[in-house]
């Protein structure tokens, strides 16, 4: 649970420096929502098949967020600027625990469907 949590901070950080460049984003509208579920899959139903699955999305998502962006046409402006450092950092540190989240929730989505005690 500790390294599925720290998934939602590491976003919340990088929805802030989406806002700090002024970039547009549709997600970003919905940030809070969407933390919002981030959350509750992770500390309200981290032992149901429910919250695996949501955190199952999350850390899908996180894997794929350096790789969303580092496609992107001002990335290399972003990463030379004043604080380009720490939003490539938190770039791939949500993708390195997106992965781990990711295996994580797929090792408990199939210790519940084999019906084996954690």
């Amino acid at each position: 649970m500790g390294v599925s949590a720290l998934d939602p901070l590491a976003d919340a950080s990088h929805y802030g420096r989406h806002r700090s460049w002024d970039i547009e984003c549709r997600a970003l509208e919905h940030a809070l929502l969407v933390l919002a579920v981030f959350l509750q899959g992770t500390l309200v139903l981290a032992e149901r098949r429910s919250g695996h699955v949501i955190m199952l999305l999350v850390g899908l998502f996180a894997a794929g967020m350096p790789v969303i962006h580092m496609r992107g046409a001002h990335y290399g402006e972003i990463a030379k600027s004043a604080g380009g450092f720490f939003f490539v950092w938190t770039l791939w540190a949500l993708g390195g625990l997106g992965g781990f989240t990711f295996i994580l929730s797929a090792r408990g989505l199939w210790s519940l469907r084999r019906g084996q005690p954690r």
